[in-house]
């Protein structure tokens, strides 16, 4: 017999009244057929031969039928899959007859395990689409256990990027909250010094001696260079003052700077 389709699998999906899947290819053993479920919850689990299932149908180059035990929920998807040993049983005997049955039946097994391979690694797996092609095509599949990169352009799981999006959202929050601080202390500390020159302005207060005060001081030498602008008139008092080396007083234009005479009051 001739293995003519390429076909070593099915899957069909439980509707929670079959219990009968026609297995549209050929097999040589009905141990040969395995069985797998996924339940509702995405929950894998193999089905054991002569337990969960048994196959008629061996041998037929149509197929046979897995019947199961139970019936299966609406949701839930039966992968039946040709897995026959990977062993070599077929004997030559020197100078017998060509035993033609049993070495087409050998390669018969042959060929089913190569497709074995082919659908259970080859079709399974992750790879390109193309030869040329520069990218993986995960066919809109999860990829699952992905470890935490090491470098820029590693593959990065989702703890791994949750976890630095909290780690950025508390560090944030903690700036903010620092921010604020520093806001409200500036803002207090604004609202104090308007009540304090709103008190003096009341009389409340004695008024904070400084240069627009009704009392003022002032060193008697000038340390750095002053610029008065134009049309402004600066004082000093005296008897005199005094300009430290290398330091200097521009008056602007239209403007003046006065020495008092330094006349002291008791």
């Amino acid at each position: 017999m001739t293995v003519s389709s390429t076909q070593s699998f099915i899957e069909y999906q439980g509707d929670g009244a079959t219990n009968t899947f026609p297995v549209p290819f050929y097999f040589l053993l009905n141990s040969d057929i395995n069985a797998m479920l996924s339940d509702i919850n995405g929950v894998i689990t193999d089905l054991v031969y002569g337990v969960d299932f048994t196959v008629t149908g061996a041998g037929s180059e149509s197929g046979g039928l897995v019947s199961t035990t139970t019936t299966y929920q609406p949701g839930s998807n039966i992968l039946i899959y040709r897995t026959p040993p990977a062993t070599q049983e077929t004997k030559y005997y020197e100078n017998g007859k060509f035993p033609a049955k049993s070495h087409e039946t050998a390669l018969d097994k042959l060929t089913m395990l190569i497709q074995g391979y082919h659908w259970s690694f080859d079709s399974l797996s992750l790879k390109k689409p193309g030869f040329f092609a520069d990218y993986y095509n995960a066919l809109n599949n999860r990829i699952s256990n992905v470890g935490n990169p090491t470098l820029g352009r590693d593959a990065t799981p989702k703890s791994y990027v949750d976890s630095g999006i909290s780690s950025e959202r508390e560090e944030r929050v903690a700036q903010d909250a620092a921010l604020q601080t520093a806001i409200n202390d500036e803002a207090k500390q604004r609202q104090d010094a308007d009540a304090n020159i709103q008190s003096q302005l009341t009389g409340n207060t004695p008024l904070e001696a400084s240069a627009f005060s009704e009392i003022s001081w002032h060193g008697q030498t000038v340390q750095n260079s002053v610029v008065i602008p134009p049309n402004k008139n600066a004082w000093s008092f005296g008897p005199t003052m005094t300009i430290a080396p290398g330091q200097s007083v521009t008056v602007g234009d239209n403007s003046s700077w006065t020495i008092a005479n330094g006349e002291v009051i008791q």
